[in-house]
């Protein structure tokens, strides 16, 4: 398998169809369950994609793994 991305939520659905479309490359999806990220990151930004992006860099601030978050 490939590099890791770190999927930064911990909605299910979201992780089934995030891997559902991700099967065909070259990378290992991981969860914050799979790595034992338990902290939650206030939603302070002024739009959805802040919010994303806040996310993003504090869980991966924690892994050090390249993070989606949405």
């Amino acid at each position: 398998m490939g590099k890791k991305l770190l999927l930064g939520t911990t909605n299910e659905t979201k992780l089934d169809r995030l891997r559902a479309i991700a099967r065909s490359l070259p990378v290992q999806l991981v969860s914050l369950h799979d790595l034992g990220i338990e902290a939650q990151v206030d939603e302070t930004g002024s739009t959805p994609e802040e919010n994303a992006l806040l996310k993003a860099r504090a869980y991966f601030s924690r892994s050090s793994i390249a993070t989606v978050a949405i």
